[in-house]
């Protein structure tokens, strides 16, 4: 009997009433009475008769928990009792767990579940490791003390120390100026962090350049200060570059000064000479060789009998208005000057648009390029026409 209940406990076919504590039965073996057997304290289940078959009594806790029959007391094994073990052992092997009980805890579900995680981990991670290492600003951690613990491939460059060079000493002694660092910690203390602070900061190599420092400290679950990370961005070449800069703009406000200050000059050049030519009645000219077109100011305008801004621009016109009788020695004095490399001074007539004969006198000079071909004249002319009637009345 002893037997069939160690396969029936193994089977979850005893439950513990929850109100009386007795154990009852869903298929009670060999008739016996369902009073047989009752529960002690502690859970322990003795049967009722005096007689003990086997003497044992057993612990059902253990034995629900654990999946094994054990003995809290009773006489040595004898052939029952290897039998019935023997009997719970095949037990175990034959009964399958029902489906709907899932994995056991501990199982490959689980383990799945933590290596899952610890490759999401170890990608954020690396992630994280990737923007420290290629951040475009120098970012050093340090601890409580000041000593450096962590430093990336900008602030390396931006120093010209390795990690290696720096690792466990204080980054204090990189700061030039050890009152501006005073002053700098102290708003770190009472802000609980520096945002952008501009501060003089020294290099490997030597020289020293202006650094903008932005600090944030770091804490632990107890909200105690465990140390610090601060973001540097040297500010040298954006110093260098603003000053160059500055310096250029000077130079370009001197050269506008200058500039005025010889356009003024020009202009009252210019009023001198337009009252000079007004009085001598004389005018300037300038040719374009290369495109063949001359430019006439007022004054030769008015030489030639045509209003300021009307005269055609281009040179042939110009020598229709010489007399017929002057045309093509003029023509060839021009010729000549630009071939010989000579200055070109001669005197004609011109014919005005009303008629009248008029005596002009032209002087000018060939401008030439690097390789000697003539590519400007520059020239002025007056009018002598009265000089020449007051000759002939004379």
């Amino acid at each position: 009997m002893w037997l069939a209940v160690e396969l029936l406990l193994e089977m979850n076919l005893f439950r513990i009433h929850p109100w009386i504590g007795t154990f009852k039965s869903r298929a009670f073996p060999h008739g016996h009475s369902k009073s047989l057997i009752k529960t002690t304290a502690g859970g322990v289940a003795a049967p009722i008769s005096d007689r003990k078959p086997h003497g044992f009594v057993a612990d059902h806790k253990t034995r629900i928990r654990k999946g094994a029959t054990r003995f809290a007391k009773g006489k040595p094994m004898n052939g029952q009792d290897r039998d019935r073990k023997e009997a719970v052992k095949l037990h175990r092997k034959t009964v399958k767990r029902p489906a709907t009980e899932g994995p056991a805890p501990g199982g490959a579900d689980i383990e799945n579940r933590r290596e899952n995680t610890g490759d999401e981990l170890r990608k954020a991670n690396e992630y994280l490791e990737n923007i420290f290492e290629n951040s475009p600003d120098g970012i050093g951690i340090v601890d409580d003390s000041g000593k450096l613990i962590k430093w990336n491939k900008m602030a390396a460059q931006q120093y010209g120390y390795t990690f290696q060079e720096l690792k466990g000493k204080s980054v204090f002694d990189l700061y030039a100026d050890k009152r501006e660092l005073d002053r700098m910690l102290t708003e770190l203390r009472r802000e609980h962090a520096v945002k952008k602070y501009a501060i003089k900061m020294k290099k490997k190599d030597g020289t020293s350049g202006i650094f903008e420092i932005s600090i944030s400290l770091l804490k632990d679950d107890a909200e105690r200060v465990v140390g610090s990370v601060c973001v540097a961005r040297d500010l040298s070449e954006i110093r260098n570059a603003m000053a160059a800069l500055k310096g250029s703009n000077e130079r370009l406000q001197r050269e506008i000064s200058e500039r005025e200050r010889t356009e003024g000059t020009l202009r009252d050049s210019r009023e001198r000479l337009c009252l000079a030519l007004e009085s001598g009645r004389a005018g300037t000219w300038d040719r374009d060789i290369i495109a063949d077109r001359p430019f006439w100011d007022d004054h030769t305008h008015k030489l030639f009998g045509l209003a300021p801004g009307t005269f055609s621009e281009k040179h042939e016109d110009l020598l229709k208005m010489v007399h017929p009788d002057d045309r093509d020695r003029v023509r060839a004095e021009m010729a000549a000057a630009l071939s010989e490399a000579a200055d070109f001074t001669t005197t004609y007539r011109v014919i005005w648009p009303d008629s009248s004969v008029h005596f002009i006198a032209d002087r000018g000079k060939v401008h030439r390029d690097s390789a000697g071909r003539a590519v400007r004249m520059t020239g002025v002319n007056w009018d002598f026409t009265e000089l020449c009637a007051r000759a002939k009345s004379a």
